[in-house]
């Protein structure tokens, strides 16, 4: 490993078969009917789980952010509660990252198109907002794919990071990963920045702002979102 950090050729060799490898994992989930309920489910056949929902997060960086990239997740939600805690199990499959917003809304097209993840939450009353809908009048120009993108919950940072502690200190019910970016991040973090903004860390916005919405949001309270991808594309 310690030849892979120096040499930047085996570094890409190494990224590269690590990208493929998480391809094949994720090419392992499939959506499928329900026999009994007739709803879709996704079917993990690596794992053997079925997970009953999939949603994913996207967040840009801040000006004072410690880094610069713009990261996006996939949450997959376990179709059978833990009653034991209250919970549906959560697990991060997918995390990735780009220098811009556009870059990783195509990457999000890509990851619907091939895990039909229907939803993306990302804070969509920010002012960058506005490269995100110069980007949809674009996609619809071309009538390419688009995304549906809601809000995350009205919540600070300290509040969505309640969520994960309850999901992880006693019983287990969220699962980051091997080598989460998320995962790796809250390491480097100092207690006080849990009471700051959650944008300076977008690596973890993109994981926590999915999170609020499966642990905050029922079916009626998911804001209508930017998109409803009823038109054009597939």
């Amino acid at each position: 490993m310690a030849d892979i950090v120096k040499n930047p050729v085996s570094s890409a060799i190494y990224l590269e078969k690590k990208d493929a490898a998480l391809l094949e994992r994720l090419k392992k989930i499939h959506q499928v009917k329900d026999l009994f309920t007739g709803k879709t489910v996704w079917k993990d056949t690596l794992k053997g789980l079925v997970y009953r929902r999939l949603i994913g997060g996207i967040a840009w960086p801040a000006p004072d952010s410690y880094t610069p990239m713009t990261h996006l997740a996939v949450l997959a939600e376990e179709r059978d509660e833990d009653f034991s805690m209250g919970h549906h199990t959560v697990h991060v499959i997918y995390e990735d990252m780009a220098p811009t917003i556009e870059e990783v809304l195509n990457i999000a097209v890509a990851k619907q198109s091939l895990l039909r993840c229907a939803e993306w939450v990302a804070p969509i009353h920010e002012s960058e907002v506005i490269r995100i809908r110069q980007w949809e009048k674009d996609r619809m120009r071309h009538r390419l794919p688009r995304i549906r993108i809601i809000p995350p919950p009205s919540v600070d940072f300290l509040t969505l990071h309640a969520l994960v502690q309850a999901r992880t200190v006693t019983c287990k019910t969220m699962f980051f990963g091997e080598d989460s970016i998320a995962a790796s991040a809250y390491v480097s973090i100092p207690a006080e920045d849990y009471c700051r903004p959650l944008k300076r860390y977008p690596q973890l916005a993109a994981v926590l702002y999915p999170l609020g919405a499966i642990d905050m949001y029922t079916a009626a309270d998911i804001p209508p979102g930017i998109h409803i991808p009823a038109e054009g594309g597939y």
